[in-house]
């Protein structure tokens, strides 16, 4: 439930804020992900290749995005990338929640809603039971904030 707290409060102190820029939220969450996951699906091919394990250029891509156990298993074998897959989701999630309840314009609402429905096609794949437990931290933190 701590993961909900972070990133599901996180995105919900700055969706409160008219002036908030979605531009800003996507590329600072992009960059919290990839500066650890690039250098780790790299020494993943490396040690990958050393062991003559089966790599494929869809697969890097795959995780890349967040893809692995959706449509590519983890890369390399490097298992525990799973949960960087699982918060990349988060967060596409609740920026997506944000903008699609926001008062900005029809149309970025609709691109807001058109990314929860993807989300919530993921999660038809991935164990829904990490975005109950996100759900209820992010729900827990709204309350907690507004009560302060």
């Amino acid at each position: 439930m701590l993961i909900g707290f972070l990133v599901g409060g996180k995105v919900l102190d700055r969706s409160r804020n008219e002036n908030s820029d979605a531009y800003a939220y996507a590329l600072d969450r992009a960059s919290r992900i990839w500066l650890p996951l690039c250098p780790a699906l790299l020494l993943s091919a490396a040690v990958g290749s050393l062991l003559e394990l089966p790599l494929s250029l869809g697969g890097f891509f795959g995780n890349l995005f967040g893809l692995q156990g959706v449509l590519c298993w983890s890369y390399g074998g490097n298992f525990p990338l799973w949960s960087l897959a699982y918060e990349m989701w988060f967060y596409f999630l609740a920026g997506c929640a944000a903008v699609a309840t926001s008062s900005r314009p029809t149309n970025s609402r609709l691109w807001g809603f058109i990314g929860v429905v993807v989300c919530s096609m993921v999660f038809t794949r991935l164990d829904a039971t990490f975005l109950f437990c996100w759900l209820l931290g992010a729900i827990s933190y709204s309350q907690l904030s507004y009560e302060t």
